[in-house]
């Protein structure tokens, strides 16, 4: 069985040769810290880039719901660590 996360890499690589594309940036680690998943990117290649996020929220109110209904707990306006906030603990995608 090919794992997934395998044929997608060789579908792109294939897509961006293609293309004539030069660089692939698979992106970083989880929240840019220095993880499994970094080392397992940074075994594609030597090169490594700046790591930047921006962290916007379009509609406060319904942030605030959603953080709120994530973890009362929480404060809706802090933005320095884990965002969105109410994504914070989820471990997979519905």
């Amino acid at each position: 069985m090919v794992q997934s996360t395998k044929l997608m890499l060789h579908f792109v690589r294939g897509w961006a040769k293609d293309r004539a594309n030069q660089v692939l940036h698979l992106g970083g680690g989880v929240g840019a810290s220095n993880d499994s998943l970094l080392l397992f990117k940074g075994g594609f290649s030597p090169l490594r880039h700046a790591f930047a996020t921006l962290r916007v929220v379009i509609d406060e109110s319904e942030y605030g719901r959603l953080v709120a209904a994530s973890d009362p707990q929480l404060d809706p306006q802090e933005r320095t660590g884990f965002f969105p906030l109410y994504r914070q603990g989820v471990t997979e995608l519905a």
